[in-house]
């Protein structure tokens, strides 16, 4: 296979996912509104696609498999079947199937082949059992009254003409989609004028020939409906630019004298605006219907389009900028790897430190003409860094719109009435973020699923509304994204985790602790409180693999939880990983970065302060004492700090902690550089970074030091006691 073809096949696969996920909310949403007629649209469009394209790619499994059912939507589509339940989880379950077929060439080894016959038997005893309800779960529709109503009021009786401009994206021949079948099936089944315009056809040596350059004019006399017409381009939605006007309708079933001669009009409106030709075909037709002459002969609508082609010099008019954008093949957005986005960062990266060792040496040996220029490449930088940062972001509405399909499924299976609702999906984050989280917010689901929603006899009996409600939302909050998991159950027993903790030896009995701080220990691997395990959780699995997730993007985890009145847990994130600010400090000889986002305060710590806190690390800021933990005997770096130090202020739950350090340098903007392998099991850097002289700088992870610290010393108390 020819590395050309498996990039198509690369990019086939990849549209076919997201043609999967429109699906699967396509689904979701029929469940709730069984008789909308746009998503069962959607539906049918999405299946036709993905078999065609499999088609073309070699997916033969894929494509047998979508026709057939596709073919039973088509019955949907035409209100011979209503959609219920079954129906909706049939066509998830077949969903499942094609993403799993997705995975090897052709399809056949990726999926599991009985379960395929399953579904499909399924399909076609509904289709064919349509008229026993009772049976087959599926209703015949006799007549749609609304439909026919709408058909009337659109004049499905009626002779009509309407005007039709197709325009198809350059690149819409990539994907197997031919626009020469739409345009063959006016021409079999219609009575109607078509005009191919040329206009957009670029010089012979500059012509692509797998790109479509063609778009077509349309004049069709016809009796169905503007929505029957509508539907006739429903595979090509996305692809094409459409417009469709309604010139003519006569209420007495008469007909013009001349249709024909409306092709005068259309052969000469290649280079014209809609408006335009509307409204000379307009003036042609009525010329014709009212048997006088006050439309222009062909030789002065020659004259009239050749006047107004010179006068606006363009190859295609439309009525407004994004109409314009379709009909010249202009996308707002281009598909571009990953990888080639990452190695755009790492890029823009080395060009930030290599600022920093710039500006470094113009400070060392100043010059006002290098000064100038310094200060113009550090706002280039800056600019190109959020321009590139911006490029990585993506809404997590991507993310959250997944686990709709889980609390459902989860529901059924656990006989719970549960609604996931969803804000701030258009909340940008880091797609590494995104791609990390998946996995954390899905064990938070099932946990909120599972342990936090009662059960139905248990929500009346707590006079609860019958449907729980799990929220999931995400918000900007200064230079984090703040997501949280809220469910209105049963909430967290502050004293049972407790309890559990004492148990294991996770505290003291007599440790005092606050709430925030025991809602914590359910992030301790292998704690769980559940009484029994389930297959959905129980085994103290979950909530560590969410706590190392977090700590891996250098974000926190709070827990507020009222008994009785629910849980939520919130997420703090930075907004990205790659590039951060950061406050350079400096202990003895070795440079060290902390997060910016996380500090609160800096502060002086003298020896005098030292001297009259008796041997404890605690400094009193503005009436509160806030323990501290000094970074040298944390890295066991040899020698005794200077006479003044610094303490940096950061928050660890509802307390404050300090870390005190030798100096600090000031705030500096860092690119985040992975350890190696031997570093991985070090809790207390995130990272490190390359600063402006070349020296290597450590990043420091306050939140895992303080947490280290604390279980160090509950562990010798435990001891101990």
């Amino acid at each position: 296979m020819f590395a050309e073809d498996e990039d198509l096949i690369e990019v086939f696969k990849e549209e076919s996912h997201e043609l999967l996920e429109e699906l699967e909310a396509a689904l979701l949403k029929l469940e709730k509104s069984p008789k909308e007629q746009e998503l069962i649209q959607v539906v049918f469009r999405v299946m036709h696609n993905i078999k065609g394209a499999a088609q073309m790619f070699g997916f033969d499994e894929i494509g047998l498999f979508t026709h057939k059912i596709e073919t039973f939507f088509d019955k949907v589509r035409k209100g011979e079947i209503q959609i219920n339940e079954v129906i909706i989880s049939l066509t998830l379950a077949a969903r499942d199937q094609i993403l799993g077929m997705l995975k090897l060439p052709g399809g056949e080894q990726g999926c599991d082949s009985k379960e395929m016959e399953k579904i499909l038997a399924k399909f076609i005893k509904i289709q064919d059992s349509v008229s026993n309800i009772e049976d087959a779960q599926v209703q015949v529709i006799d007549d749609n009254q609304e439909e026919k109503q709408a058909q009337i009021e659109e004049g499905n009786e009626q002779n009509k003409i309407y005007w039709i401009r197709f325009v198809p994206e350059e690149n819409i021949l990539e994907d197997g989609t031919d626009p020469v079948e739409i345009i063959s099936d006016f021409h079999n089944n219609h009575d109607c004028i078509i005009v191919a315009q040329a206009s957009k056809i670029p010089n012979i040596m500059t012509m692509n020939i797998n790109k479509c350059y063609l778009y077509w004019d349309i004049l069709i006399k016809t009796s169905i409906s503007l929505s029957e017409l509508k539907d006739k381009f429903i595979f090509v939605e996305g692809k094409a630019y459409i417009e469709i006007e309604k010139l003519y309708e006569d209420p007495e079933d008469r007909f013009l004298s001349d249709f024909e001669g409306l092709s005068d009009v259309l052969a000469l409106s290649g280079n014209e605006d809609s408006e335009f030709i509307i409204d000379l075909l307009k003036a042609k037709i009525d010329s014709n219907t009212r048997f006088i002459t006050v439309a222009p002969t062909p030789k002065e609508v020659n004259k009239e389009l050749n006047q107004k082609t010179e006068s606006n010099n363009v190859n295609v008019i439309v009525e407004d900028k994004e109409s314009a954008k379709a009909a010249n093949n202009e996308s707002a957005f281009i598909r571009v790897h990953s990888y080639k986005l990452d190695n755009q960062v790492n890029l823009v990266g080395e060009l930030v430190t290599l600022k920093a060792r710039l500006s470094q040496a113009v400070v060392i040996n100043p010059d006002k003409s290098l000064q100038n220029i310094m200060e113009e490449i550090e706002r280039l930088v800056e600019e190109l860094r959020d321009c590139t940062m911006s490029m990585r972001m993506v809404p997590v509405g991507t993310l959250f719109n997944k686990f709709k399909r889980l609390v459902r499924d989860l529901s059924k299976e656990l006989d719970k009435d549960i609604e996931l609702l969803i804000e701030g999906a258009d909340t940008e984050l880091d797609k590494t973020m995104i791609e990390k989280l998946n996995d954390p917010l899905m064990h938070l689901i099932r946990n909120s699923i599972d342990h936090g929603i009662e059960t139905k006899e248990e929500r009346d009996s707590t006079l609860k509304p019958k449907k729980a409600v799990i929220m999931l939302s995400a918000v900007h909050s200064g230079s984090e994204v703040l997501i949280h998991v809220q469910d209105d159950g049963r909430g967290m027993s502050a004293k049972r985790i407790r309890e559990k903790g004492i148990e294991k030896g996770l505290i003291g009995k007599d440790e005092e602790l606050s709430e925030k701080e025991i809602y914590k220990l359910v992030f301790v691997p292998g704690f769980s409180t559940a009484q029994k395990i389930s297959g959905v959780s129980g085994r103290g699995v979950g909530m560590d693999v969410v706590q190392k997730t977090i700590s891996s993007l250098r974000g926190s985890i709070d827990v507020n939880s009222y008994e009785g009145n629910g849980t939520e847990i919130i997420l703090r994130l930075p907004l990205t990983v790659a590039i951060i600010d950061g406050l350079l400090v400096k202990v003895a000889d070795d440079y060290f970065v902390v997060p910016l986002s996380t500090i609160e305060e800096c502060v002086e710590l003298t020896r005098e302060i030292v001297d009259h806190s008796h041997g404890n690390n605690l400094i009193e800021i503005r009436n509160e004492l806030v323990p501290y933990i000094r970074l040298r005997d944390q890295f066991k770096m040899p020698g005794i700090g200077p006479e003044i130090e610094q303490i940096i202020v950061s928050n660890y739950g509802d307390h404050r902690i300090g870390v005190v350090v030798d100096e600090v340098i000031g705030e500096q903007q860092v690119v985040l550089k992975t350890l190696g392998r031997v570093y991985k099991n070090i809790v207390d850097v995130s990272g490190a970074t390359v600063l402006g002289d070349g020296t290597v700088a450590l990043i420091l992870d306050i939140q895992q030091m303080v947490k280290k610290e604390m279980m160090e010393k509950r562990y010798l108390q435990a001891k101990q006691g």
